[in-house]
Formats: structure tokens, sequence, C-alpha cells
């Protein structure tokens, strides 16, 4: 399936500086909601990785040409917001302040799946995923432009289940089917729902509409100890092919929490 645009220039290299120069973490991408007089951009990220940015962190956006550019932050003013009542969610946002020239996409509310949407367009197992990120082993040297890698996968049970994560406590989680590499935290997930349950029947589009299913936390990992309960080989300890996803409908209670949404309209 070829990615839209629209989706492919709504990615961003997040990281530390070090040294006075970039270390890449990860990957962030930017939702806006409508507030009553404008539209607020946020970006989003893992929690895990804002967790571990150093004091002095940095975005590298895209600019109007073929070039980017890399903005300096600092955690001191950073104001990062995470989810109001579930803390094992990997989610933190941020009101981003907007580059001059920054030349990107966003992803609407209407995009981000709720599990009523997911209910109402018959979002299942088995249902093609697209998974759009940066690689930061591969990034470029020379100021171009952040450039996409696209992977695909399936999802691989039709509705997000509770899991166990570090600091023993348990998330919601989307399971997936597809490879995770480093770098690829943070990376927007998309349901694209090319069969869809309409008037009692099965209806086949391989155009059908797409959603934001969620944002790649990582691969599931199996204490070493327990390998020899499954089927896998190898002594790393990663149950190979599943990723977990974070929910978006997480992403958007995290966006919608009193705190920020108050925060917000004060400042227009």
């Amino acid at each position: 399936m070829r990615v839209p645009e629209a989706v492919s220039d709504n990615i961003v290299f997040i990281g530390s500086v070090q040294n006075n120069k970039p270390k890449w973490k990860g990957t962030a991408f930017f939702v806006a909601l409508e507030t009553p007089r404008s539209q607020q951009t946020y970006l989003v990220a893992p929690k895990h990785i804002v967790a571990g940015l150093s004091k002095d962190w940095c975005v590298r956006v895209n600019l109007a040409g073929d070039t980017s550019t890399t903005v300096s932050l600092s955690q001191d003013s950073a104001v990062w917001y995470y989810h109001p009542s579930d803390d094992a969610a990997d989610v933190a946002v941020l009101e981003w302040p907007g580059v001059a020239d920054q030349q990107y996409r966003f992803c609407e509310e209407s995009m981000l799946l709720t599990p009523e949407m997911a209910a109402e367009e018959s979002v299942s197992a088995g249902d093609q995923l697209f998974i759009v990120s940066l690689f930061t082993r591969a990034i470029d040297k020379g100021g171009g432009r952040n450039e996409p890698i696209v992977r695909s996968g399936v999802l691989s049970l039709s509705r997000p289940i509770s899991l166990p994560v570090p600091g023993g406590v348990s998330t919601e989680l989307y399971l997936a089917e597809t490879r995770s590499f480093g770098g690829m935290s943070g990376s927007p997930v998309y349901v694209a729902e090319t069969i869809q349950f309409k008037d009692g029947d099965y209806k086949f589009d391989p155009l059908g509409p797409w959603y934001l299913m969620g944002m790649m936390r990582g691969h599931w990992k199996i204490p070493v100890e327990q390998l020899d309960e499954y089927d896998f080989v190898g002594s790393e300890g990663v149950n190979l092919g599943i990723s977990l996803v974070t929910p978006a409908h997480k992403i958007l209670e995290t966006l919608r929490q009193p705190d920020l949404t108050k925060r917000t309209a004060a400042s227009l």
C-alpha cells in the first residue's frame, strides 16, 4: 500500500543533546486538536523516550525545500503531559511552539481510532497496518530532509488487551505482527480498513479509510529464563515478530485532560 504524504510528512526525530551534538532516541509525530478559536498542534512521543532525554534535547524537523533543522529545547521550559489516570500508558504530549518555515503535516483528531470507531468500522484482526518511522541508524548527516521508512504488518488481535509492562503494572496495548528495531519507538501506527462490514454484508475496498491506531511502544520481551516455555529460538529474550502498540485513545485521553485543555485555552 502506498502511504499518503499526509502520513509520511508527519514524523520527526527526537533525541538528547550530548557534547553539543544530537543523539537520536526515537520518532515523534504531530497531532492537531480543534479549539474554540484556533487549532493547537502537539508533539506526541513515547513516555519512556521522554523520560530518558537529557536536560537539553532536540527535535529535527523538515523545512521548506530540501533541508531540515535541529530545534534545541530544554526540559526546564518544556511542559510534558502524561496520561491523567494510567501511569503505565506510554504517552507524552507537548504543546508545539512551531518553527519558522517548518514544513510538516499533522494527524487530525478525527483520524484517531477510538474503541467506538473501531467497532463501527469493523476493525479486526488481520487488517493491514503500516508504520511510519525514521531510521535513526541511517540519518542523513548532511542536513537533508527527514526521510520516512515505511514498514507493514497486520493487527494480531482485534482489540487492545491489558498487558504487564516494566514497573509491575499493566496497561492496554494492541498486538501487531511486525518487527521492531531501535528508533521505531514513537512511530505512528495506522490501520487500513480495507474490508468493511456494512448493511449486513462484507465489502472489500482497497482504498478504504485508514486511521491512527496508535503509537509504537516496542517489541514484546520475554525473560531469558522463560524462553524454554515458548516455541522460539535464540537467547536474546525477545518474542520475535510481535510489537506492542499504545492505542490512539490513550493519546486522545492525554490530550483532552483538563489541565492541558485549560492551559491551551488560557494561552489563546
